[in-house]
């Protein structure tokens, strides 16, 4: 198993030449799937909230997001990244704790408006704990917002069925990426009825189809008659729960 540090965090990317990452913003490397920032900023503008409310983002990895909510006139942010001297972005509100642990006893004096957690869930060794710790530092009737690959696209079906493994929880995702904790949505919905969290939205990054090579996409068209009951097929699965 690798340790929580490797678990957690980008830094084996972070460390690389700009070359080698998927995307940036403002030279800050982005290590998450194609218009997944993008959508979830149009989420949280979406919801017209004052500028001026905390926000906390868990798992900041090098501070891409974070700096686009500065750009976009956010002033109150928090951030945590357990290799924190990887965080570029112009906040100084930044921290390195452990989100496998008891990072909310950080914050007891702290309530949050909203609670960012993009591409950090499936990372850690218990989501549900995750979302139990969050929910303890989130203030009444405030948001989380948080993406986590979408085991159950066509693609990882099909991989499942002819691999026995899942697409992005593979054994080289377990190494290199640190995803551990697939996220079901019959898991997730009793995680959220458990905590009593209000599901606002369920949206996705881009379609799975629009995501693959042209080699899978020979292979989803094959498989389609036997995946084609499932009609989310989004690479990521982006969520927006209230307290």
């Amino acid at each position: 198993m690798s340790n929580t540090k490797d678990i957690q965090s980008s830094i084996h990317f972070l460390n690389k030449s700009d070359k080698n990452f998927l995307g940036g913003y403002k030279n800050i490397p982005i290590f998450a799937a194609v218009n997944l920032h993008e959508k979830c900023f149009e989420i949280l503008s979406n919801l017209n909230l004052d500028k001026n409310i905390k926000i906390l983002i868990l798992g900041a990895g090098g501070g891409a997001f974070d700096q686009r909510l500065i750009d976009n006139g956010y002033k109150n942010i928090t951030a945590v990244e357990f290799i924190k001297e990887n965080y570029k972005a112009d906040n100084k509100n930044i921290f390195d704790y452990d989100l496998n642990e008891d990072f909310h006893l950080k914050f007891v004096d702290k309530k949050f408006d909203v609670v960012i957690a993009i591409e950090i869930i499936e990372h850690l060794y218990s989501p549900y704990d995750f979302l139990r710790k969050i929910k303890s530092i989130l203030g009444e009737s405030c948001y989380i917002l948080l993406s986590t690959p979408n085991p159950e696209n066509g693609i990882s079906r099909i991989k499942f069925l002819l691999t026995k493994q899942l697409q992005l929880f593979g054994p080289l995702d377990l190494i290199g990426s640190g995803h551990i904790s697939p996220i079901f949505e019959n898991t997730f919905n009793y995680y959220l009825k458990s905590l009593n969290y209000k599901l606002i939205l369920k949206t996705k990054n881009i379609n799975i189809f629009k995501a693959i090579s042209f080699k899978l996409k020979i292979f989803y068209i094959i498989f389609y008659p036997v995946i084609s009951y499932k009609k989310d097929d989004g690479q990521i699965n982006i969520y927006l729960l209230q307290k």
